[in-house]
């Protein structure tokens, strides 16, 4: 997980900067914030930043 997915505000542009597909970009931050028992990818970032998981 990057710091930086808490400032795009949706999976779409994550996705067409990663070249990846929106449902793909959801899949896979999807099991990372159930993991991290956040309640959306802002709070997931906080989270593992807090955790130490990302700088």
């Amino acid at each position: 997980m990057n710091s930086h997915l808490a400032l795009v505000p949706c999976n779409a542009l994550i996705g067409a900067h990663m070249g990846l597909a929106e449902s793909t970009v959801t899949s896979y931050l999807a099991p990372a914030a159930r993991k991290l028992v956040a309640t959306n990818r802002f709070d997931a970032v906080l989270r593992a930043r807090h955790s130490g998981l990302i700088a």
